[in-house]
């Protein structure tokens, strides 16, 4: 037969336990909050990369158009014909 186990014993190893189960569920909260951190900065990153690229769409497509029309069109070459 094992010994009886004294109360104190009992009360020792319940709070043993719950610190372990405080200690493991704070681990998790830092961990979420952590990987809710990176998930905003990731969110934040790509917001403003999409910002930079629009912005310079517009500006490439309506503010400069004029200039990159013309630019073009003096690269066009014209085939003439002359008869002789």
């Amino acid at each position: 037969m094992s010994k009886p186990v004294k109360k104190q014993n009992i009360r020792y190893i319940k709070a043993k336990r719950d610190a372990e189960r405080a200690k493991r569920a704070d681990r998790t909260e830092r961990a979420d909050r952590a990987g809710r951190r990176r998930s905003y900065f990731l969110v934040l990153g790509s917001l403003l990369m999409a910002a930079l690229l629009i912005s310079r769409l517009y500006t490439l497509q309506i503010v400069n158009s004029e200039r990159y029309l013309s630019d073009f069109q003096s690269r066009i070459r014209r085939t003439v014909v002359i008869h002789g």
